[in-house]
């Protein structure tokens, strides 16, 4: 009883109801947003600083690629668990659940590359990081990544 009382006075924010869909679509500036035209992509590379932030940034585009049959890659640059000490659950159940919502998307056929362990150390066999990035871009049409001005230090490295 006395942790479900802790546990309701520290509800997470994801518990929380967000800004509707109505809010979000009746938004002025929406309507200033150029059009993404994603017609001749056959291919596309995602880099993310962590295993779910491509499907929470871009999960639409990627959806929008699987459906047009065009070969998508994402590329994690950590398994997320040194940043989000504080996240529930295990790196092996974050993975689950960004597979789980490439599939909700119809974009269960998306090539997943991790490129950093969680302790820190780079999978691009010693090479450094920028350059395992060009060489996983290498070949793609398009390569989707953070913007360099987020001022969030897990993406400064991608």
């Amino acid at each position: 009883m006395r942790a479900a009382r802790w546990a309701e006075r520290r509800r997470h924010s994801m518990d929380r109801p967000g800004t509707s869909e109505a809010s979000w679509r009746g938004w002025p500036a929406l309507r200033e947003f150029p059009a993404v035209h994603l017609a001749g992509i056959t291919s596309a590379v995602v880099i993310a600083a962590h295993p779910g932030d491509a499907v929470l940034s871009v999960g639409g585009t990627i959806s929008m690629l699987a459906a047009s049959g065009a070969r998508v890659r994402m590329v994690s640059a950590s398994t997320g668990d040194v940043a989000d000490s504080g996240k529930r659950g295990t790196p092996w159940e974050w993975w689950g659940e960004v597979r789980h919502a490439l599939q909700m998307l119809g974009a269960d056929g998306v090539e997943i590359v991790q490129l950093r362990d969680s302790d820190g150390h780079g999978g691009g066999g010693g090479e450094p990081q920028a350059e395992t990035l060009t060489r996983l871009c290498a070949g793609f049409d398009l390569c989707l990544a953070p913007w360099e001005g987020d001022r969030n230090p897990a993406t400064e490295p991608v």
